[in-house]
């Protein structure tokens, strides 16, 4: 069986376990795009995130970057 996930999903289950992070760093900015946020990643990337840096922001209004917000739509069919 072939199981299709996003980078964010996988590197969340697979290998944030595993990682090792030997320098993090201060601050990071994360903009989660639509369709992350259309597939209820954006805790798995902050949490992701959390692991390399000290700090995470998430733009509390970043809006839609216009790129590939139908990617989505991929999964649903």
């Amino acid at each position: 069986m072939l199981t299709i996930q996003d980078s964010i999903e996988f590197v969340s289950k697979w290998i944030l376990s595993k990682l090792v992070v030997r320098r993090r760093i201060r601050r990071v900015a994360v903009h989660p795009v639509c369709s992350a946020v259309k597939m209820g990643l954006t805790d798995k990337l902050t949490q992701v995130m959390k692991a390399c840096s000290e700090e995470v922001v998430v733009p509390r209004d970043g809006g839609c970057c216009a790129f590939a917000g139908d990617r989505d739509s991929y999964f649903r069919n």
